[in-house]
């Protein structure tokens, strides 16, 4: 397996654990357990995990809760906040609690229900387990993340702040139960098995496919045009092709007739304020399989692990003996597929593969005339979530309303878009296959969580008194570790990007 995909077997797998660990202060090297619940020690350093991970859903649940928040200003301290209505870091050792409930929860259900880790669980554990805590931090991480300064690696980090990798296995084995369990309910065959009507209506009703590209309304200086007179001329131009396509013509030839427009008009006149700046550029672009996101702006964040922690296997002070499994990579938001209507700046972990499995294909725009192979419709296809906010919140407000079939132009400040919605139900990939995990996540995360915290409302809970305090205060520092993965995540996905995935 090449680094880039251990990497993220693993920053999938651990996300918000292992990154929630990163930043908090060490405790379990002095202490071994943190508490017992219903009898079975909670392991100090899973703990932490727990209460990094706490402190994450609460500053999430915050900002949904107050949007206009200022988080990002200096100064701004979120243990000063108020999360449903609950003090902010009340709120992060309650959801602690019952993270740590739930593990315990999670493993006994998963025995009761004669589940079983087979040995590729075990081994992807072991893999997630072991190139987490043997990734060597590289020094372009460090320059932006100073407190990884003086560790080779994440392991060595962990270690610091009192994650042991024993602690690191049991909750990635514990995730990977809970998934099982989900599955066992809600999955194929499952005893409360989702239809395959449910999960197109989820589809349908979350995710839209569509077709578009811009046609700027800027000049050649890049100022937006205020001569009505030639908005008009532009806006005429749009919906022409957006009839052209409500009549059924192709997307690929109604596209390559505004590539050869645009650079039609500038060449005619280049400094003509008629002529929509920068449109030449918009329209040369590499057909490639993208997944964007505003993360959050998110599209946003993966629907949460329907899952929760297992209880322990080994006890804390014991090295795991070989690792065993991650939770499921697929529980992943859609990507968002970019087209050849617009290049895209986000990394892609295969800049050459299209949605639907075949090689890039570069388009007769930008290789005068030729093509290493015959572009089709469906290259242009992107899928689009409800919550997403890209291009913009009007444009995703206005594609959810549209009919499947239906092109129109959307207006933006600087761009009139030609857009094409399609059904998502009809197209060549089958994205109900495509988005099954998304989808049962959708529909039964909730009802998961109610199975698991009936199981664990009465479980009693006795603190280790000796366990000291900042094991809780420090969660705070557990944001560090999220930024450090996903930062981590993102370069190794742009250098080896930039490199024709070289990371190997």
């Amino acid at each position: 397996m090449s680094i880039k995909k251990r990497i993220m077997s693993a920053v999938t797998a651990v996300a918000l654990a292992v990154t929630t660990v990163m930043g908090l202060g060490g405790c379990s090297s002095q202490v071994s357990y943190a508490m017992e619940i219903d009898g079975e020690k909670i392991p100090a350093g899973l703990y932490i995990l727990y209460s990094g991970y706490a402190y994450q859903l609460a500053q999430q649940k915050l900002t949904e809760e107050q949007p206009d928040l200022k988080t990002t200003e200096e100064g701004f301290d979120w243990t000063a906040q108020k999360v449903s209505d609950m003090d902010f870091m009340d709120y992060v050792e309650q959801e602690a609690l019952n993270n740590c409930k739930q593990y315990v929860a999670v493993n006994r259900l998963f025995d009761e229900l004669n589940i079983a880790l087979e040995k590729d669980d075990k081994d992807s554990i072991n893999d997630s387990v072991n190139s987490q805590w043997d990734y060597e931090i590289p020094e372009v991480a460090l320059n932006s993340m100073t407190y990884l300064k003086g560790f080779s690696t994440l392991g060595n980090y962990y270690e610091s702040i009192g994650v042991s990798k024993a602690s690191l296995k049991l909750y990635i084995s514990a995730s990977l139960k809970s998934s099982k369990i989900f599955n066992y309910y809600y999955g194929e065959g499952g005893i409360e098995e989702v239809s395959k009507a449910e999960k197109e209506k989820w589809l349908e009703d979350n995710y839209a496919l569509s077709r578009y590209f811009p046609i700027s309304i800027k000049d050649s200086k890049g100022n937006v045009i205020e001569s009505k007179t030639e908005l008009a001329l532009i806006m005429k131009t749009a919906e022409e092709y957006a009839e052209k396509l409500n009549k059924g013509e192709s997307y690929k030839d109604v596209y390559d007739e505004y590539v050869e427009y645009s650079k039609a008009q500038a060449s005619s006149a280049s400094d003509s304020a008629t002529t929509p700046a920068d449109n030449t550029a918009a329209a040369e672009t590499t057909v490639s399989d993208a997944a964007t996101g505003d993360q959050q702006g998110r599209e946003a964040a993966p629907p949460e692990d329907a899952t929760t922690p297992a209880s322990p296997e080994t006890e804390p002070e014991t090295e795991p003996e070989e690792a065993v499994t991650t939770a499921t990579a697929e529980e992943t938001e859609p990507e968002e597929v970019t087209s050849a209507a617009e290049k895209t700046t986000e990394p892609a972990e295969t800049a050459s593969d299209n949605t639907d499995g075949t090689a890039a294909v570069t388009s007769a725009a930008e290789t005068g005339g030729t093509t290493t192979e015959e572009v089709k419709d469906s290259d242009y296809d992107r899928i689009i979530g409800k919550d997403s906010t890209s291009p913009s919140e009007k444009f995703v407000k206005t594609l959810f309303e549209m009919k499947a079939g239906e092109a129109k132009v959307i207006e933006e400040d600087t761009a009139y878009y030609v857009v094409q919605k399609l059904d998502i139900l009809k197209s060549d990939q089958d994205y109900v296959k495509k988005y099954d995990s998304n989808a049962l996540q959708g529909l039964k995360a909730d009802e998961m969580d109610a199975v698991f915290e009936k199981k664990y409302s009465d479980y009693a809970v006795a603190e280790n008194k000796s366990a000291p305090d900042y094991c809780k205060q420090q969660a705070a520092n557990a944001s560090n570790g999220l930024n450090a993965i996903s930062q981590i995540q993102y370069l190794m996905y742009y250098y080896s990007s930039m490199l024709g995935g070289g990371l190997n």
